[in-house]
């Protein structure tokens, strides 16, 4: 089993909009290959169950303030 952390990022549905969130634990349940020589590859993933269900709004607006308020201030040191 795997702990899955997403990082905000654009391209994904599943990505918060801004820093970090957990998403539980993964198992692998496949591994295919991207690039032949390079040996990089794509995982699928499933959730393991009985786990608590992940929030759909997370960060909250809450969170995402407190985001920008902490990133500003590290900015300025």
């Amino acid at each position: 089993m795997d702990r899955v952390i997403r990082g905000a990022n654009s391209k994904s549905i599943h990505a918060p909009p801004v820093g970090y969130k957990y998403d539980g634990l993964y198992k692998i349940t496949a591994k295919i290959p991207i690039t032949e020589k390079a040996g990089k590859y794509q995982y699928e993933l499933a959730r393991v169950e009985n786990q608590k269900p992940m929030k759909k709004l997370r960060p909250t607006d809450e969170e995402i303030d407190e985001f920008y308020k902490q990133n500003s201030w590290l900015a300025t040191n």
